[in-house]
């Protein structure tokens, strides 16, 4: 191929990719800046905890009144957990914005990478609380099976248990 038609088929992927990235990079949900946009969204303990409840109830045959449990659980994490990752989102920008920064701050810089570590720290204790609530509604037999589907979940990969 000549240097004109590599041009242009270049010109074109990148014309694809910004069209297809800009609606991503318009939305504006502190995600413009990141790869790892669900974080943004909110996926995550409490991000689609009533799908996965739906999904746990099919899977594993829960009761009604273990799916209002669930529910329940459920209600009282996500302001927590949103809490949690605003503030999570907040030092991410914070510590971006320092560090694009020409010399940054080292007692700012230390002080967003401490508050993000907090956060990070509280979201890990939140989710193993909320963890251990939804343990105890749960049957023996659904708590193997569901423990064996999280241990072999695609993404998370093989874990060996303890």
């Amino acid at each position: 191929m000549n240097k004109i038609t590599v041009a242009i088929i270049g010109a074109a992927l990148i014309g694809a990719t910004a069209a297809v990235a800009a609606p991503v990079f318009a939305r504006g949900d502190g995600a413009d800046h990141c790869r790892h946009t669900a974080f943004h969204r909110g996926f995550g303990m409490a991000g689609d905890l009533d799908g996965r409840i739906e999904r746990m109830a099919h899977k594993l045959g829960l009761s009604k009144d273990q799916v209002a449990s669930l529910r329940a659980i459920a209600d009282k994490a996500r302001p927590q957990s949103r809490d949690i990752r605003d503030r999570m989102a907040d030092a991410h920008r914070a510590l971006d914005t320092l560090r694009k920064g020409i010399n940054p701050d080292e007692t700012q810089l230390s002080a967003a990478a401490d508050a993000q570590g907090k956060a990070i720290a509280d979201m890990i204790v939140l989710q193993a609380a909320t963890r251990a609530q939804i343990d105890k509604v749960l049957t023996p037999e659904q708590l193997k099976k569901w423990r064996s589907h999280m241990h072999h979940a695609p993404w998370q990969g093989r874990r060996s248990e303890s």
